[in-house]
């Protein structure tokens, strides 16, 4: 049988760990930004399945090599470890198939909208995963903690619909934004149902069955994009970003991610999904994309207080 996770107390971590946890989730954090503004650049050039695809099939590489050389280094054979890739093949492809969707949907939404109000809609992540877990895990979120969620929440849509009263009144979202929030939901379903189905896998095992079965799903799901691709046409910042957001971005945010969670808190590791709105204006800016209106400046002050609310109090479990 499946145990939880959540069962299971993690020991307390030193200051300096718990230093270390929040250090990886603002480096987390920065992955995440900035695969927004260089996939808004790539996106019009390849199909977003075709796209994905690669990019799983990159991750996928990365984390099977990283394993076999861990395994090495660590003087233990790491082939026998894959065996349960094939007991767990079932939860693997459920979970890739809402993993995979987020990215699809991300990369679509990216041909129509800029990176500013689309990584405002990933904020609305925390909270939308804290309903999901409700419902399907029957996981309650403490009154602060759902008060924090709501005002980043609010936050997100403000700036979604870009300041604009009247269009927030209308709920005049563009389509960019709507598919986004379609894949978002697909993330929260994901990040809801893992506790559920982490199996007696490693963690590195796990994840990697995650990524093969989100590259087993879109591929299948996308395979006329993938075929009819010209792989060998395609420019040097497409074959840049795959492998940013395979290795960086997917391989490197879940690391890193997994890091923090096992030192801190829940709740501060969901306070720093708040942080890459600031950081994608910042990118947006620096690269001459031109800065975000002021008007959009209050939600994501909001998106910060929320950071900020999340982040407060003891680090311990």
């Amino acid at each position: 049988m499946t145990k939880s996770v959540s069962a299971h107390r993690s020991p307390p971590f030193s200051r300096r760990e718990r230093w270390r946890g929040h250090a990886a989730l603002i480096l987390f954090a920065m992955f995440i930004s900035v695969s927004f503004s260089l996939g808004a650049v790539s996106a019009p050039m390849i199909d977003p399945s075709a796209m994905t695809a690669a990019r799983f099939l990159t991750a996928a590489i990365v984390m099977v090599g990283g394993i076999v050389v861990g395994g090495l280094v660590s003087q233990r054979r790491a082939a026998p470890s894959f065996a349960a890739l094939g007991r767990g093949t079932w939860r693997f492809l459920l979970l890739g198939a809402f993993y995979g969707a987020y990215f699809v949907c991300m990369f679509e939404a990216l041909r129509l909208s800029p990176p500013t109000p689309l990584v405002a809609v990933f904020t609305l992540s925390p909270l939308l995963t804290a309903g999901l877990a409700y419902l399907l895990a029957g996981q309650r979120t403490p009154p602060s903690m759902l008060f924090a969620l709501l005002l980043g929440g609010a936050g997100a849509v403000w700036v979604i619909f870009g300041g604009d009263i009247d269009a927030l009144l209308a709920f005049k979202v563009g389509l960019g934004e709507g598919i986004f929030l379609l894949g978002t939901i697909s993330h929260s379903i994901y990040a809801a149902l893992v506790r559920r189905m982490k199996g007696p896998e490693t963690l590195s095992i796990f994840t990697l069955g995650v990524i093969l079965g989100a590259m087993i799903v879109v591929t299948l799901a996308g395979f006329p994009a993938v075929l009819r691709t010209d792989w060998t046409a395609l420019p040097a910042i497409v074959w840049a970003t795959i492998f940013y957001t395979g290795i960086a971005a997917t391989v490197g945010s879940a690391t890193l991610l997994q890091y923090a969670a096992l030192r801190l808190p829940a709740s501060k590791v969901m306070a720093y999904t708040y942080l890459p709105p600031s950081l994608v204006i910042l990118i947006e800016g620096a690269l001459g994309n031109g800065w975000a209106s002021a008007a959009i400046l209050p939600g994501v002050a909001a998106t910060v207080a929320a950071l900020a609310l999340l982040s407060l109090g003891r680090d311990d479990m």
